[in-house]
């Protein structure tokens, strides 16, 4: 599989739906949190739940950010079982957020 952005032949991962190395994949993670640093762009609690719903689908979420989802949790659509899942959300507190 080719690299959508450098068009290496190692593309392993898939970004919102584009084929990407490893290296481009890092190196995109890096300028965006740069730029959020420098108040180029904002960022979202939504905007950053989405980012953590990609990794998990990437199946390349890491310790830090499963921490961060959890501490995220309040801001989960009761609905959306993935990410309530991976943010460690028990069944009944689930149903308890959807009847509200």
């Amino acid at each position: 599989m080719k690299c959508e952005i450098c068009s290496t032949d190692e593309a392993t991962t898939k970004s919102n739906g584009v084929s990407v190395c490893e290296w481009c994949s890092k190196a995109a993670k890096e300028t965006r949190r740069i730029a959020i640093e420098e108040g180029i762009i904002e960022e979202t609690t939504q905007d950053r739940l989405e980012y953590l719903r990609g990794e998990i689908e990437a199946e390349r979420i890491s310790y830090g950010e499963v921490a961060e989802l959890e501490s995220l949790s309040d801001h989960i659509d009761p609905d959306d079982v993935v990410l309530l899942l991976w943010a460690g959300v028990s069944e009944e507190e689930r149903e308890r957020r959807k009847n509200r």
